[in-house]
């Protein structure tokens, strides 16, 4: 009997290293798996980030593109207008041209009627002028000219003049409109370079975080797969346990075996009573609200803000994210968490209440709550108290 009991020992205490080491390389493997799932999330985030920028990017553009298309149509009308002004001037232009030609050829007619009359001197002095204006000139110094003629020269050739200067400044002036309306041009064909450039990056985010989506998938399933393992060894170890350690002692001379060290750890172990003391004052905080950076138990913290000031009130310094805080303290598995353990999950942190519960500032909608402890994938339990 008593090399059989020898036998049972040796086998508990070569079982029970292995079935340590097995949880410790499972959750090595989860922590691995974890990081993963955190830095394809960390990417998801990039991408996204990334491709609102993009589409803010593309919107800012498009009202710029508008409002382009705007000021070019603006100038179109005005190039119309314009033409339309010009295409007048030109008729005004043509009449006045006509005008005066036929106010110059009566006035030569009177001219040859003179000498026809006999006044030889004023014929030669106005025949001989080389232009209107020559002729004007000269015909101050004749007298006898008609003073009606002479006028009304003048104010064909002011006409002529004011219409010729009309339709310079109206053909310098399309010239400037249409020297803008091809600057407008050329930067609406930017816009509409950069917007299909812009619009091809949204396109390629899109493949990407479909890509990195699916390698999160994929750690995600990771994680929980390392989950369900190490809930799996945990129930076989609580089993052996329970096994090995039959609740009523065999003889006296139990205590010279080593089977109490194969006992759980105790259910109340030191610092149990402080976590019970974490939870009753972290519950008086319940009902007052989230706030995303905020660590004010009264005026509103988010979920590692609440953590932090709850456990500074006991003197236990937490760092100040969720993801630092996954690394406080030590790990527990969740089938030995206690009232005062971090139950962290990805991007979120609550301390543990007992009976599975929890209380955390949960999000903007709901504040500082109480719930389920198993309402996310739990990635770690920490004991900081």
């Amino acid at each position: 009997m008593k090399k059989l009991a020898y036998v049972l020992l040796a086998g508990v205490l070569i079982v029970q290293p292995i079935m340590s080491v097995q949880a410790t390389s499972l959750q090595k493997e989860k922590q691995q798996a974890q990081e993963k799932l955190d830095s394809a999330k960390n990417s998801i985030d990039a991408l996204e980030n990334s491709k609102e920028e993009t589409k803010s990017a593309i919107k800012n553009l498009d009202s710029q593109l508008v409002d382009l298309l705007v000021e070019i149509d603006i100038l179109k009308g005005e190039l119309d207008s314009k033409q339309e002004e010009l295409d007048l001037c030109r008729v005004d232009l043509k009449k006045a041209k006509a005008t005066e030609k036929k106010q110059y050829e009566d006035m030569k007619k009177r001219i040859r009627f003179m000498y026809e009359n006999g006044d030889t001197t004023l014929v030669s002095v106005l025949l001989d002028a080389d232009s209107i204006t020559d002729l004007l000139n000269k015909a101050e110094y004749v007298d006898k000219i008609y003073e009606s003629d002479r006028k009304l020269l003048m104010q064909y050739q002011e006409a002529k003049t004011k219409v010729l200067n009309l339709e310079k400044q109206l053909e310098n002036d399309k010239a400037d409109l249409e020297s803008m309306q091809s600057a407008k041009k050329e930067q609406e064909n930017s816009l509409q370079a950069l917007i299909s450039e812009k619009k091809e990056q949204v396109a390629d985010f899109d493949s990407q975080l479909e890509e990195a989506k699916e390698k999160a998938a994929a750690y995600q399933a990771e994680v929980e797969a390392k989950n369900a393992e190490i809930r799996a060894a945990e129930q076989r170890e609580a089993q052996r346990r329970a096994a090995n350690n039959p609740p009523s002692p065999s003889t006296p001379s139990s205590p010279n075996t080593p089977s109490s060290n194969n006992n759980p750890a105790p259910s109340v172990p030191v610092g149990s009573g402080q976590g019970s003391a974490v939870v009753q004052y972290a519950l008086q905080f319940v009902g007052n609200p989230y706030v995303w950076g905020g660590t004010s138990l009264t005026n509103g913290a988010d979920c590692s803000g609440f953590t932090q000031s709850v456990f500074a009130n006991f003197g236990v310094g937490l760092p100040r994210t969720s993801g630092e805080q996954r690394g406080a303290g030590v790990e527990v598995s969740y089938a030995d968490a206690q009232p005062g353990d971090l139950i962290c999950y990805s991007g979120h942190v609550a301390i543990y209440m007992g009976n599975g519960q929890i209380v955390h500032a949960a999000n903007s909608a709901l504040g500082i709550v109480t719930g389920n402890a198993t309402y996310r994938t739990i990635l770690s339990v920490r004991r900081v108290i």
